[in-house]
């Protein structure tokens, strides 16, 4: 998150990065709809059942993304992920985006009103004449504070 310290208004694209990237989600069906279930599974099992595609909940020491579908498995998934500050605190999902969690709203978008299009159009940092570099991100999105 160092690279947007200078650049705020890339923060939350950068979550939603960091998110699609520790999760390895696909943006539009699977990161951008994704709503808080706030501290505990049983309110994301809620939100699932009401019909919302993927649900993000802190679950005791864990971040767990929960999905209606996933790719190839209709069933969907359970997804958890834990904190990594021991090894790269700038890029801690479960501190990052467990503290977007907190501060959204449960049932609300953790990422607003961004969309598809305009968060692709975000990569323009990490492109490599039009096409986006993984290396660089994957450097920047793992780098230790």
């Amino acid at each position: 998150m160092e690279f947007c310290a200078k650049l705020p208004a890339y923060i939350p694209f950068a979550m939603l990065f960091l998110f699609s990237y520790t999760f390895l989600l696909r943006m539009p069906s699977e990161a951008l709809p994704a709503v808080s279930g706030g501290d505990g599974a049983a309110v994301a099992q809620s939100y699932l059942a009401s019909g919302s595609n993927s649900v993000v909940c802190i679950n005791g020491e864990s971040l767990v993304l929960y999905l209606q579908k996933r790719k190839n498995k209709p069933q969907g998934s359970k997804l958890a992920r834990k904190c990594t500050c021991a090894k790269a605190p700038g890029s801690c999902v479960y501190h990052l985006i467990g503290q977007l969690v907190k501060d959204t709203p449960v049932g609300e978008r953790l990422f607003g009103s961004l969309k598809a299009g305009g968060a692709h159009a975000r990569w323009e940092p990490f492109s490599v004449q039009g096409s986006v570099s993984l290396l660089m991100f994957q450097k920047w999105c793992t780098r230790c504070d």
